[in-house]
């Protein structure tokens, strides 16, 4: 285990800085870890391959509660505690948890699940916060597990359910250290770094671990408290979405911060649109790098290099990793500069999804190929640019257009705050864009006004050609927006007059 060698190289580093105040090294982490493995083990009966759900709340005991339980044996699958009671359902159900550590809210959405009869209790439900004191209370050492790190799991992960609902992935030991391995090659986390990440938390703190660094936890915390932490903790690099960096930014323009710390702040999950790059680099002094990261990858497959300045690539294919970009109907290679579905191979690609063999094989292609339902396009040096996902791509006047691309431009509308397009049906044939639309106050704008926004900066056919204005757009945990939900609207009601 990456924590064991680094709590035995930098005992007295500090691993945790949480909102509360409370700061905790490599060597108590460890040691904490270590004993409640030992509880798993001997009270709550944890054998090897058993999965063991846990909330992500509470750095210090989710962090000590993923560690322990993988130290036991166990396969972890992480929980978001503001999961609501169909989310939650559909993620137990998937990963059959015998352990659930719970936070408070989560213990009660699973009481709600369990009531409804939808899923059977867990054969143990323990109280998140109460994870320090059990550690405490142990005398006894861990029994020693012989894992078999390319086939026995470490992470049940889930896809973000942008395309549908979410489905398990299941990442071996060997594909974590390939994934945390391939992060710090290009730059990320060191020992003298001090990292803030808005990704989920057991995606923030491999890399974290891993490299001895810092991570400061923001859980919980607002925008203007997040920025204090960055000023007080002298944070060095920040990881999060496009919608993440957008609230620091606004905040910052509240108050300014001493945010001279700060030398890397890199975007993934969704398009970065070139207005938020230039104003984030403005407030933060370094310029936006974005990364492309996959459910089914273990996270990261590109990133962009740290000594390149250009916020529209996600960059080039980590080590290890082969890439295809190919024609998605055919599957034949796509020339450079054309755009095609993205294809990957690696050491961190999975092998599969959890008991899914229908949308395995339509997803994990031969000789380890994974096609990511991307479409991207690729430069004469490499760099990838995503466009947007397969399934999104419209159809308008024969032509293939992507919605991210329509989007991008719509954002950097002084009056919008943000938007979302999907295609809906056309009385010609085939698709129009349409575009919903958050405003950023109360002033309005026509929709003529922003058709004539996009005309002016993309090519005719690709202008919206129906706006709906709306209050806030469905988004899944992940900050993602869920565009099939925008298309069952679409479908549900008249559309908007023309603009």
């Amino acid at each position: 285990m990456h924590l064991a060698a680094t709590a035995n190289r930098l005992p007295n580093k500090v691993a945790l800085l949480e909102g509360s105040g409370r700061r905790t090294t490599y060597g108590e982490l460890w040691r904490a870890a270590t004993s409640l493995a030992s509880f798993l083990q001997r009270e709550a009966t944890v054998m090897r391959g058993d999965v063991v759900a846990i909330s992500t709340a509470g750095t210090f005991e989710f962090v000590t509660a993923m560690y322990g339980a993988l130290r036991a044996g166990a396969t972890v699958a992480a929980l978001n505690p503001l999961f609501g009671v169909r989310d939650m359902a559909a993620r137990l159900q998937d990963v059959r948890p015998k352990i659930v550590i719970a936070s408070p809210e989560t213990r009660e959405t699973l009481a709600e699940i369990v009531e409804e009869g939808t899923l059977r209790s867990p054969e143990r439900v323990l109280r998140l916060e109460d994870v320090g004191l059990i550690a405490a209370d142990q005398q006894q050492p861990p029994e020693a597990v012989r894992l078999d790190v390319d086939a026995d799991l470490a992470l049940l992960g889930h896809t973000s359910g942008t395309g549908g609902l979410p489905k398990a992935v299941p990442h071996t030991h060997a594909g974590q250290t390939a994934s945390v391995r391939q992060r710090a090659a290009t730059g990320r986390g060191g020992e003298s770094s001090i990292v803030l990440g808005f990704h989920p938390l057991w995606f923030t703190i491999q890399l974290t671990v891993f490299s001895g660094a810092t991570c400061v936890d923001v859980a919980g915390l607002d925008a203007v408290e997040v920025l204090d932490s960055i000023e007080r903790e002298r944070v060095s690099e920040i990881f999060g979405r496009p919608f993440s960096i957008e609230t620091l930014v606004s905040a910052y323009d509240r108050r300014a911060r001493d945010l001279s710390s700060v030398h890397l702040v890199e975007t993934s999950g969704s398009a970065l649109h070139h207005g938020l790059a230039e104003a984030a680099a403005q407030r933060f002094g370094c310029a936006l790098r974005q990364a492309y990261h996959l459910s089914e990858a273990t996270g990261s497959v590109n990133r962009t290099l740290l000594h390149e300045v250009n916020a529209e690539t996600v960059g080039y294919p980590v080590p290890d990793t082969e890439e295809r970009i190919v024609d998605p109907e055919s599957c034949a290679e796509m020339p450079i500069g054309e755009i095609g579905e993205l294809f990957v191979r690696g050491p961190q690609v999975a092998s599969g999804y959890w008991q899914r063999p229908e949308e395995t094989a339509e997803t994990f292609l031969a000789e380890g190929w994974l096609r990511t339902g991307d479409i991207v396009r690729q430069d004469t040096d490499g760099r990838v640019y995503v466009v947007d996902r397969a399934k999104d791509m419209m159809k308008v006047y024969g032509r293939n257009v992507a919605p991210a691309e329509i989007e991008v431009v719509l954002r950097e509308h002084p009056l919008i705050l943000d938007a979302a397009v999907i295609g809906v049906p056309s009385p010609e044939g085939g698709e129009i864009p349409k575009a919903f639309v958050v405003l950023s106050g109360t002033q309005e704008v026509a929709p003529a006004e922003l058709a004539a926004f996009v005309s002016a900066r993309l090519a005719p056919y690709k202008t919206v050609q129906h706006v709906e204005f709306v209050t806030a757009l469905p988004k899944g945990p992940g900050g993602k927006v869920l565009r099939r939900a925008l298309a069952e609207r679409a479908r549900a009601g008249d559309l908007p007059p023309h603009p």
